[in-house]
């Protein structure tokens, strides 16, 4: 099984040498032989391992058993340990969402926040960061059954991914049967998860009911279901790629502004041609809204009800040539002729006469490209469409580091091991600013340092693998600070363009 996990880590490029791996480990048998098999490859891959777990504080004295259990397991094979538990009145006061979706923005929040913490004690060391999780081929099947008789898209269909962003999941591709037959077969303990048993949740439904049924009909339907998932996946990328270019094709570029009439108060407003957008098939105009919201707001999940879909749908074909309409995940859309705007805040309707309005629907128009995302080569320079701004790379000398200017920043070059990469601000961004031991909002630096909602579109940042490094002119990442060990430095510089 180790032959299984090792090449479904190369075939789809969950790890490279050298990565920090924070595995999430509940004390079930699939995430505690998860680490077991990460534990076999950590000496063949290069890999630092950190084990990490959250006591949702759910099941009274079960959930202290399994801290324990799991704590012990990290102390017995000699790898640092993270845990962190939940408190009652935070549980409590949670509004809005259910209780499983609650406690799974906060364990994604902590597993995050383990990476950070990891990520930011790197000194040199090669690699990034990733997080593993114990999801598998039983977990894809009863996903995909479970969205298809709620309704869903090509997307939600596709299941769950090998990876997203840093979060990867090693043992999709084995069975339940498979994990439990390897714990067994090498003596490996876990906990079980009393819940698990329970067929108080549809998913519990599905595993006990549904999945032995379809088994009369297919020995062999999680694997059935597993690959159509693959396929539909593959599907999704390709029409997702083909709604990213009728995205960028339908984006307004602004040509003038006016403080005197505005369609929107928000700082973050995505604005397009409607003529473009009527031109699209319906397919490509759900994954272009979906796109648009995602865009606007990293902080949810990038699903998005058909509901509001076709409600955004209506406002794009209706006859009504000026109107507003709230949508889901706090966002507002508007419309003034010939112009769609989606945004963080509400959009007041325009009054006044056509021309007026006309006029008033191009009035406050992003000049970035929120969607847009170039690659910043080192040597080498870089800049976003509509920003009159350009940041170059270079590398220089640790005797000519120097302080105290906003538009430089230095970096040690060896512990910036992926890609840079430059885009603008978006919706829910994060970073850890130099100083500070955990992450900020990017809004409430820019709050701090008085920055005007128009700057802030403007403002040009700088990522290394996915990481806010620089907000340019204003903070730099803990990340990589130059010391008296650094041997090659990266100066990052940001020019006005005249």
């Amino acid at each position: 099984m180790i032959d299984k996990v090792r090449k479904s880590i190369k075939d789809n490029s969950l790890l490279r040498r050298g990565d920090t791996v924070c595995v999430a480990v509940s004390g079930g048998v699939d995430s505690t032989v998860l680490l077991h098999l990460l534990y076999a490859l950590r000496a063949e891959l290069g890999l630092q391992l950190v084990v990490c777990h959250l006591n949702h504080n759910l099941r009274g004295v079960e959930a202290t058993r399994d801290k324990n259990f799991v704590k012990k397991l990290a102390g017995r094979l000699g790898l640092p340990f993270e845990s962190a538990k939940l408190l009652k009145k935070d549980i409590r006061a949670r509004s809005g969402e259910s209780l499983q979706e609650w406690a799974r923005g906060r364990r994604l929040e902590f597993l995050n926040s383990c990476a950070d913490k990891y990520g930011a004690s790197r000194t040199g060391g090669a690699g990034s960061v990733r997080i593993a999780l114990g999801h598998n081929m039983d977990d894809q099947c009863e996903t995909v059954l479970m969205r298809l008789m709620k309704g869903a898209s090509l997307r939600g269909l596709s299941g769950i991914a090998w990876k997203r962003e840093r979060f990867i999941r090693p043992v999709l591709g084995l069975s339940r049967k498979e994990i439990e037959a390897f714990a067994a077969a090498g003596g490996i303990d876990f906990v079980e998860d009393s819940s698990n048993k329970t067929d108080k949740y549809l998913r519990n439904r599905i595993r006990h009911e549904l999945i032995p049924v379809l088994e009369g009909y297919n020995p062999r339907v999680r694997e059935a279901v597993a690959r159509s998932a693959t396929l539909l996946r593959e599907d999704e990328n390709c029409l997702a790629g083909l709604a990213a270019a009728e995205f960028k094709k339908a984006l307004v570029s602004p040509k003038s502004r006016s403080r005197k009439k505005v369609l929107c108060s928000a700082a973050e407003e995505l604005v397009f041609d409607r003529p473009a957008l009527l031109a699209l098939s319906p397919s490509i105009f759900r994954r272009v809204f979906t796109m648009a919201v995602y865009s606007l707001n990293t902080e949810v999940e990038p699903s998005v009800y058909l509901a509001q879909i076709e409600a955004f749908r209506g406002l794009v074909k209706g006859r009504v040539p000026n109107t507003s309409l709230k949508l889901c995940q706090g966002l507002f859309a508007g419309r003034a002729y010939d112009k769609i705007t989606i945004s963080t805040e509400a959009l007041e309707q325009l009054k006044g006469p056509a021309k007026d309005a006309r006029k008033a629907s191009t009035a406050r128009v992003s000049k970035t490209r929120s969607n847009e995302e170039v690659v910043l080569l080192v040597p080498g320079k870089a800049g976003i469409n509509g920003i009159d701004a350009v940041v170059t790379a270079t590398i220089t000398r640790r005797s000519r580091v120097k302080l105290g200017t906003g538009d430089v920043a230095f970096f040690d070059m060896d512990g910036l091991k992926d890609t840079l990469t430059l885009r603008t601000f978006r919706a829910g961004d994060r970073m850890r600013p130099m100083g500070m031991a955990g992450q900020k909002k990017l809004k409430d630096i820019f709050i701090d340092e008085k920055v005007s909602p128009q700057a802030r579109r403007e403002t040009l940042l700088v990522l290394c693998g996915g990481v806010i490094i620089w907000a340019c002119g204003l903070r730099r990442s803990g990340l990589a600070p130059v010391t008296s060990a650094t041997k090659k430095v990266l100066k990052l510089t940001i020019k006005q363009c005249t």
